[in-house]
């Protein structure tokens, strides 16, 4: 059995580090579904892939939103284009 928070801040360090996970899990299912999708010769399969990769991004873009808004950011904007073109490099690995 895992102890609870304590403290607020305690709770907001323990979200804090599930949402990281996450974002870290999306991230790199979205590569490895890249990766095959970059793979797969056929037409049915790749539309498979892309409708999957699209519905990851969206997802990742949400946690992402959430991070920064969890952390105090005012400016959400600029870390979430820095975000997603970092997200970005590591689909076509240039990591």
């Amino acid at each position: 059995m895992t102890q609870q928070p304590t403290t607020a801040t305690e709770a907001d360090a323990s979200i804090g580090s599930v949402l990281q996970e996450e974002i870290v899990m999306l991230r790199t299912m979205n590569q490895q579904a890249h990766t095959w999708f970059e793979e797969c010769q056929s037409v049915a399969d790749r539309l498979r892939y892309l409708a999957t990769i699209s519905m990851s991004c969206t997802r990742l873009a949400t946690l992402l939103k959430v991070e920064r808004l969890l952390s105090g950011g005012d400016d959400e904007y600029p870390s979430i284009a820095a975000e997603l073109s970092a997200a970005l490099k590591e689909l076509d690995g240039d990591q």
